[in-house]
């Protein structure tokens, strides 16, 4: 099972129109996304891409200035480039945003799970990729 799989059915299961693609938001999922029933999408990342429906932020600070369903996270936490601050740091702002839910997808390492939870996140699903290396799927929401 890829990560994908999950990923597109929890699109459809919570009825996600807009999504913040941040990190990797260089558009290679944007396809998948729209075919999920996604609208909007703005990808962000540390390193600058081409098209009007990106931008260049750090994580660790960026903060949306209007409501979106989601933010995509793919594999930041098991990265060390996160920006000018830490992992702790990208927890906590990723946690502070206007969405209505968090979809991940990365590797254990850094326990990101303690600052969701403290910011008043709850885990409603969770899986793992089936690919033997623990990488976890997971949808959160308040």
């Amino acid at each position: 099972m890829s990560h994908w799989e999950a990923i597109l059915r929890w699109i459809t299961k919570y009825n996600i129109k807009s999504i913040l693609d941040a990190p990797c938001g260089s558009g290679s999922d944007h396809g998948a996304f729209r075919q999920a029933g996604v609208e909007r999408i703005l990808g962000i990342d540390l390193v600058a891409s081409e098209g009007p429906d990106f931008l260049r932020a750090d994580l660790t600070v960026f903060h949306p200035d209007r409501d979106w369903d989601t933010v995509y996270i793919n594999c930041i936490f098991c990265s060390n480039v996160v920006g000018k601050g830490d992992h702790a740091a990208l927890a906590k702002n990723y946690a502070s945003w206007p969405v209505r839910y968090i979809l991940l997808y990365d590797t254990p390492g850094f326990n990101r799970e303690t600052h969701f939870l403290e910011a008043g996140w709850r885990k409603l699903e969770d899986e793992d990729d089936g690919q033997g290396h623990g990488s976890r799927q997971q949808m959160w929401g308040k």
